[in-house]
């Protein structure tokens, strides 16, 4: 009986097959089904994607009419394609200086920017060159090429992607070290476009716009960095820029949100394009003071010498210091570093108002000024270089 039992489990065991042809043939064909057999080819153990690939959707589609002169002419591809191979030669649109071929890797599209406005009412053709090549080195088997007519040049037809972005409270959110491409600046509420940035570390950011008008050589131009109640960190205003201009402006900030504002200066007709760049730099070195660019950020100050404070490029100091009526105060500001620039020294209420400005090319002082009132006074030293270095003396007397 035992024997019997042994005979009748081996016989239904797997075991002995195992070994066989037809087991091991079986065997292959069910993990090769699942994925579980390495591939004859070199990449990486798995099969290569030999399929080639496609465009599936453009913007504007093709025969569209009524297009913005400033448009945004992108392809949408069938699958991951590598990046490298998408330039401004591969994708490109006839008879229109390109500023660039950006492609977004989550939706697989690729976007051609215009460096400037399109003819109105004109038909252009897109092309898409069989030089692109997906993530796997696959061409595609044919180029493709589409067709659409743009509309007025006017500001209904010319705005962009991000608007409404005309307010602060309004701000589209940017990435620093990034460029937005085709942008507008048009009439009078247009006119300027808001954006918000975030800062996580202290550094410099640039903003860069490259603007250009087709009806003028002669824009007013502006741009301002702000913080969330709108008031100004600093300032640039420009009053002519032929052809195409590079107005750049740089300021250093503490980690937080803030928010940049650029366009016209002026309410006029002119129809602008710009470019807007975001980059990052080391920041300006602070002191023990910062952050004390606003009046109700003022840092408190005593009489006495203070030594090696800092300094940067248009970026105000504010110190306040209590006084009585009738108290003298003499204020002097040392520039250790000597850049030869110009220096402002004032003594203002804490809303900001001015009691009394000098402004030096060398060593700006407030000799024995006096209080009117018992209060807090505030001291403002701004310079207009990078990396300043000063003393500042505060004397008080009865």
């Amino acid at each position: 009986m035992m024997r019997g039992f042994r005979r009748r489990h081996s016989f239904m065991s797997c075991g002995p097959l195992v070994g066989s042809p037809v087991a091991v043939g079986l065997l292959f064909i069910v993990l090769l089904a699942l994925g579980l057999v390495p591939g004859c080819g070199d990449n990486g153990g798995t099969s290569q994607d030999k399929k080639a690939p496609t465009v599936i959707a453009t913007a504007p589609a093709d025969g569209a009419t009524d297009v913005s002169p400033c448009p945004v002419v992108s392809v949408t591809f069938s699958e991951a394609m590598d990046p490298a191979s998408i330039d401004t030669l591969a994708f490109h649109v006839d008879g229109v200086q390109a500023y660039s071929v950006a492609y977004d890797a989550a939706q697989h599209k690729a976007t051609f920017f215009p460096k400037g406005f399109l003819e109105p009412a004109t038909t252009y053709t897109a092309h898409v060159d069989t030089s692109v090549t997906d993530a796997n080195s696959n061409a595609m088997e044919h180029a493709v090429a589409f067709h659409f007519t743009t509309g007025p040049l006017d500001c209904e037809h010319i705005r962009d992607r991000f608007e409404p972005n005309d307010s602060i409270a309004a701000a589209t959110p940017v990435e620093l070290a990034t460029d937005y491409p085709c942008l507008t600046s048009c009439g009078g509420a247009e006119r300027t476009d808001w954006y918000r940035f975030t800062v996580t570390q202290t550094k410099k950011i640039e903003v860069t716009t490259v603007a250009a008008s087709p009806d003028t050589d002669r824009i007013s131009w502006k741009i301002n960095f702000r913080r969330a109640d709108g008031k100004d960190y600093c300032t640039m205003g420009t009053s002519v820029h032929p052809g195409w201009s590079v107005p750049s402006f740089f300021y250093t900030f503490m980690p937080g949100t803030y928010w940049v504002e650029t366009g016209k200066s002026y309410d006029d007709s002119h129809l602008v394009m710009y470019h807007l760049q975001m980059r990052t730099l080391d920041p300006a070195p602070d002191d023990e003071f910062e952050d004390n660019d606003f009046p109700d950020e003022a840092a408190p100050i005593t009489a006495g010498l203070h030594e090696g404070l800092r300094g940067a490029y248009v970026d105000a100091d504010y110190y306040s210091i209590n006084l009585t009526a009738g108290q003298t105060m003499t204020v002097t500001a040392t520039e250790i570093t000597s850049t030869g620039t110009t220096r402002r020294l004032q003594i203002t209420r804490a809303d900001g108002g001015v009691y009394t400005s000098h402004t030096d090319t060398v060593n700006p002082s407030v000799e024995s000024w006096t209080a009117t009132e018992t209060g807090t006074y505030l001291i403002c030293v701004r310079f207009w270089t990078d990396n300043v270095i000063y003393n500042l003396n505060v004397e008080v007397g009865s």
